[in-house]
């Protein structure tokens, strides 16, 4: 990641003394840009590196170092905050992800996982271990 940063500032130094290279990369994903920030520049990168958005790029390489439990707590925490790309990739990457987890199935709507949970522990939800 400190890689593409440093990338992202060159390019925004670069573009910011008008260099041509610059101008044209810079040109093919922002279009109208005079003036280069570097969330701008980050987004270029981004796109040169064939993602969508710089948040994108930068949750994938970094779920890409994570353990299962590490992913599980992401999530979680991407249900709650309604993060819907982050999700996807996470169960894209790893499809049983939630099977381990009764709230994670819950909150997927994974309900025929749901119904068997109960049957083989029917106390789960009361004791608030989910």
């Amino acid at each position: 990641m400190d890689h593409l940063r440093r990338q992202a500032k060159t390019l925004k130094k670069s573009f910011a003394k008008g260099e041509a290279d610059a101008k044209t990369r810079v040109a093919q994903f922002l279009p109208e840009t005079q003036a280069l920030t570097h969330s701008a520049a980050l987004h270029v990168i981004a796109r040169e590196a064939g993602h969508e958005s710089w948040p994108k790029l930068k949750f994938q390489t970094e779920a890409q170092q994570m353990d299962r439990a590490a992913k599980a707590e992401q999530l979680k925490q991407a249900l709650f905050q309604g993060g819907h790309w982050r999700v996807e990739h996470l169960l894209a990457e790893t499809p049983d992800l939630a099977d381990d987890h009764f709230g994670l199935l819950c909150a997927l709507y994974r309900v025929d996982a749901v119904r068997k949970w109960l049957q083989r522990d029917r106390d789960v939800v009361r004791r608030g271990r989910m």
